[in-house]
């Protein structure tokens, strides 16, 4: 079997047969190289060391309930149990207070208010501007903006 042929330009090519038997002898090579630095190397020391990532923290979501001023919100973060306890803390230095039963319940009275209809197109929406009055921010059939108001 040839080992290797000659192109026009006079330079000498590997058969497919002769690059495969080549081919097998560098990975063979590899592997004993590798076989043997695993001999060299300290017996609790890993063959094939995968690169370490430090264990991270499980994070929880909270929710905190709290008002300021009379005005209740809720602050919604994920962390961890010391990060909830400076929050906490945090909250009580810039005034917050948790809320009470009466302020729990003007929070649900509020959730439950319902928005007026328009006759024409359905839910209205709130005013920014006003507070307690609510628009129509739909469209007549005539292009203008609907006047209906709640």
């Amino acid at each position: 079997m040839p080992v290797a042929t000659t192109t026009e330009a006079g330079r000498q090519v590997l058969t497919p047969a002769a690059e495969k038997i080549l081919n097998d002898r560098e990975r063979r090579r590899q592997a004993s190289d590798r076989a043997a630095a695993a001999l060299n190397a300290p017996q609790d020391a890993p063959l094939f060391a995968e690169p370490t990532v430090a264990p991270t923290k499980p994070s929880a979501t909270f929710t905190i309930h709290a008002l300021m001023d009379d005005f209740p919100f809720d602050v919604q973060f994920c962390g961890t149990a010391d990060q909830f306890k400076a929050t906490v803390q945090r909250l009580r230095d810039l005034g917050a207070v948790p809320p009470t039963q009466a302020a729990r319940a003007a929070v649900e009275a509020e959730k439950e208010r319902s928005a007026p209809v328009c006759q024409y197109h359905g839910t209205m929406k709130e005013s920014s501007k006003a507070p307690g009055t609510w628009y129509c921010s739909a469209r007549m059939g005539d292009g203008t903006y609907c006047k209906s108001k709640g």
